[in-house]
C-alpha cells in the first residue's frame, strides 16, 4: 500500500493548513526584448565555444537587433583584449558612442582592454545609486506615474587566461551574477570553456549559450554534459547539442528560467528543441 505524505507524518490535509505565498513587492517597469523567447532582463549569462565559433557575432546581434535587446540598456561595458581593434565589434563601439550617447570624458570609459575588478565595481556601484535614488522616489505616496528602471549590460569576452576576472573566487564578477541583479545589471561572461569559469557563476546562470566544441572529451562529456545534467539526462542534452550545433555558427541556448522544459531549448534564436523520451 502507498501512503501519501500527509497520512505517512499524521498530518490533517485541509483547506486552513498554512501555505507559503510570495510576498507582495513593488513592481516596475524594466525594458524587456519583444521576443518572448530571449532571456528576461536582468539576465545572467554565458556563452562558451572555442575561438572563431561565433560567439562576437552573437553577443553583437544581442545589442544591436531590435528583436533582441536594443533600446533595452542605458549603458553598456565591455572588457575585452580586442574591444578597440577588432573589426567585429566596430558597429557596437559605433551604438554605444552614437546612440546610446556615452560620453568618455564626463562619464569614465566603457570599454575596457584589461580586466580591473575596482572598475566594475565603480560603473556597478553608481548603477546601485541610480536605482535606488529612483525607488525612492516611486515609494512616495504623491507619486504618480511610471515607475520606471534603467538596465546596464556588463560583457566580459575572451578573458579566460585571466584568472582576476573569471576564476577568482569571491570576485567582482562572482558578486555580478549574484548581487548586481538587484540594480538591473546585466551580465554576460564569453569564454573557450567551461571549466575556467568559477562555480558560483556557473551555478547563478539564468541562460547560456553553447557553441560547437572541437574536444569532445574533456569540453562537452567533462563540462556542459555533467554541469547541466539536471534539466535533463546527459545523453538527450547531448542530442540536443549535436541537433543545435550542425551548422557553423549555430549554438545551444538554454533558458534556465524555463518553468516547463520543453520550453527551455532553443537551436540558436531560430527554433525550439523539444526534448522527447
Amino acid at each position: 500500500m502507498t501512503l501519501t505524505i500527509a497520512a505517512y507524518f499524521g498530518i490533517k490535509v485541509n483547506n486552513e493548513m498554512p501555505k507559503i505565498a510570495p510576498q507582495k513587492t513593488p513592481e516596475y517597469e524594466i525594458k524587456q526584448s519583444p521576443t518572448e523567447i530571449m532571456p528576461k532582463l536582468p539576465m545572467r549569462s554565458l556563452a562558451c565555444g572555442p575561438g572563431s565559433s561565433g560567439k562576437t557575432v552573437m553577443l553583437s546581434s544581442l545589442i544591436l537587433d531590435k528583436d533582441k535587446y536594443r533600446g533595452c540598456f542605458s549603458r553598456i561595458y565591455i572588457w575585452s583584449p580586442s574591444i578597440k581593434v577588432d573589426d567585429s565589434w566596430g558597429p557596437v563601439r559605433d551604438y554605444i558612442k552614437n546612440e546610446l550617447g556615452h560620453d568618455e570624458e564626463k562619464e569614465g570609459p566603457c570599454f575596457f582592454e584589461d580586466f580591473n575588478g575596482a572598475d566594475m565595481r565603480r560603473i556597478a556601484k553608481k548603477q546601485q545609486k541610480i536605482t535606488e535614488l529612483l525607488k525612492t522616489q516611486y515609494r512616495d505616496k504623491n507619486y504618480r506615474g511610471p515607475k520606471k528602471l534603467f538596465s546596464i549590460l556588463f560583457i566580459i569576452d575572451d578573458m579566460a587566461d585571466d584568472q582576476r576576472a573569471v576564476h577568482k573566487a569571491g570576485g567582482v564578477l562572482e558578486s555580478a551574477y549574484v548581487r548586481f541583479r538587484h540594480f538591473q545589471i546585466s551580465t554576460i561572461v564569453s569564454t573557450q570553456a567551461l571549466k575556467l569559469i568559477s562555480a558560483v557563476i556557473r551555478k547563478n546562470l539564468t541562460a547560456a549559450f553553447f557553441f560547437r566544441v572541437r574536444n569532445w572529451s574533456s569540453e562537452l562529456k567533462l563540462g556542459i554534459l555533467d554541469e547541466f545534467s539536471a534539466l535533463v539526462d546527459p545523453k538527450t542534452l547531448h542530442e540536443l547539442y549535436k541537433k543545435a550545433t550542425a551548422e557553423p555558427y549555430q549554438f545551444l541556448y538554454i533558458n534556465m528560467l524555463a518553468r516547463d522544459v520543453n520550453e527551455m531549448f532553443y537551436k540558436s534564436f531560430e527554433a525550439r528543441l523539444i526534448p522527447s523520451e
